[in-house]
């Protein structure tokens, strides 16, 4: 039954238009009338003197302004007229559809189709579609003017200095917040349709005298060729995309910065805008730019570099100082200074359980705290995890559960990685840490050195649409650690960066995508 009703709907979308104004009238009834949105209005053309026409449009998506003003009224007041230079034309050679177009509507893009599945999505994309009796051509009309959210303040990615504008859910709107930033001539925007019951408008944007023709023409492809029934997010595309399914590490950048995704078109990368999605994707992506933020370039070279090497010793603590308390407390003590060994025995004086457990209970209620952060409404979010967080530990030290030692670890933990700016990336590093944090209650500091070595190995075989994952380290590339760790001036960076103009590879998965 469901393989019928699947037909049975690809064949109304491949349904040719009628000649006959009742019967296109009765097909969209049929189709989208159930729902109390959809809006149908017959009327007769030329002051009432002929032929007869009707308009289908959703209440909502569409302009009503546009469409009193621009398209009933003089569709309905104003006559068509006379075709200058042949009296004797016959009537039935006029095409009403071509008359009107040229002559009575006031709007600037205007289409015809001859089919209803052009009709049906025009329609769900806020245009209006005009019938006219005698025609067995529909017009187009742009009237999109639903209400969108106002540009707010990038909440994700937030930064002292730099633009306060932010990507919303539309998809003009988003394409626009990158024009006004490149006013060139090489900027490209293309668009596509991606979802066979959504029919998500997607927009591919890139700068063509800088983007690497082989990435652009892979990423293409890629796209054209997922077949998905719907994409409501931007995420859905960026796991697609990627292509090695199972890596907590993003290949993709995502941001809901207009200004970082600018920065990217100007380095010959590649831009993905999803409609009713706020996060563009930014791709090929390297492990190095997820370190890097938006204010870095805003401040000035000494700061920006000092900002970064701030992020780079957060994400080593947070990375390795719980695996290394475990190692040191549990199985190598002997590479501590007697004081240090005292020290740290007295703190776990009383604690009956393994350095393990205590690590891995309170880094699972950091886990809670933050998750929980981001579900509770923002006036009581940051309060209640507080207030959670000092109750917990407070708790759990009195109760000989933990060590007042591990408080602390844990908290430079959670803080060092959360200094990373780009949240997925850290969201990955979280994940790791239990790797290293296992490891090392095996073999100590040894299976912290191994388990380091075994992400490093894996890393080295990530690839984002050819561009190798720890570029610039591996492979070596001189010329990039101009803005690497370091942020040099702006009079010594070059105006593209080589990190991202490599020859695209084929993925070495068998998934099919381009992502690694």
């Amino acid at each position: 039954m469901g393989r019928s009703r699947e037909h049975s709907e690809s064949n109304k979308m491949q349904q040719a238009v009628f000649s006959s104004l009742n019967a296109n009238m009765a097909f969209m009834e049929e189709t989208i009338g159930h729902s109390f949105d959809a809006k149908f209005r017959r009327f007769v053309l030329n002051r009432g003197i002929g032929p007869q026409a009707g308009v289908v449009f959703i209440d909502g998506l569409t302009n009503e302004d546009i469409l009193h003003r621009d398209i009933l009224r003089p569709l309905m007041l104003d006559i068509l007229p006379p075709l200058a230079g042949q009296p004797s034309r016959d009537p039935e050679d006029i095409d009403p559809i071509a008359e009107i177009s040229a002559h009575l509507l006031l709007v600037a893009e205007i289409e015809t189709t001859n089919t209803f599945g052009d009709v049906l999505e025009a329609v769900f994309s806020g245009d209006t579609v005009l019938f006219v009796d005698g025609s067995a051509t529909a017009l187009l009309i742009n009237t999109k003017g639903w209400t969108t959210r106002s540009i707010e303040n990038p909440d994700s990615e937030s930064d002292i200095r730099g633009p306060r504008d932010a990507f919303n859910e539309d998809l003009l709107t988003n394409v626009t917040r990158l024009r006004r930033r490149i006013k060139d001539p090489a900027f490209h925007c293309e668009s596509m349709v991606i979802g066979v019951r959504t029919h998500t408008r997607v927009a591919l944007v890139f700068l063509q005298d800088r983007v690497n023709p082989k990435v652009l023409r892979q990423v293409r492809d890629t796209l054209q060729s997922i077949e998905i029934d719907s994409v409501i997010d931007s995420g859905y595309l960026q796991e697609l995309l990627q292509g090695r399914r199972w890596s907590i590490f993003p290949l993709i950048q995502s941001t809901e910065r207009p200004d970082r995704a600018s920065a990217a078109l100007l380095e010959g990368r590649i831009v993905i805008i999803v409609d009713n999605s706020p996060f563009a994707l930014i791709l090929p992506a390297v492990l190095a730019s997820m370190f890097q933020a938006a204010g870095d370039y805003y401040h000035s070279s000494p700061i920006g570099t000092f900002l970064r090497i701030i992020r780079v010793i957060g994400w080593i603590l947070g990375l390795f100082l719980p695996g290394l308390y475990v190692a040191l407390s549990s199985v190598n003590p002997e590479v501590m200074t007697p004081t240090l060994a005292m020290a740290l025995a007295a703190s776990r004086e009383g604690v009956p359980y393994p350095a393990i457990f205590e690590v891995l209970v309170m880094d699972i209620a950091i886990e809670l705290l933050a998750e929980a952060s981001t579900r509770l409404p923002a006036i009581i979010g940051g309060a209640a995890t507080l207030v959670g967080g000092l109750i917990i530990g407070s708790a759990a030290v009195e109760a000989n559960i933990i060590s007042s030692t591990m408080i602390i670890i844990v908290a430079v933990t959670a803080i060092g990685l959360f200094t990373i700016p780009h949240y997925e990336m850290g969201l990955a590093w979280r994940i790791a840490k239990y790797l290293i944090t296992v490891s090392a209650a095996l073999f100590g500091l040894f299976g912290i050195a191994n388990a380091f070595i075994i992400l490093v190995i894996y890393l080295s075989s990530l690839r984002s649409f050819g561009q190798p994952y720890l570029s610039p380290v591996g492979p070596y590339r001189p010329g990039d650690y101009e803005d690497f760790i370091l942020r040099a001036p702006w009079w010594r960076l070059t105006p593209t960066s080589r990190t991202f103009d490599t020859e695209p590879q084929p993925p070495n998965d068998d998934s099919g995508k381009g992502g690694s």
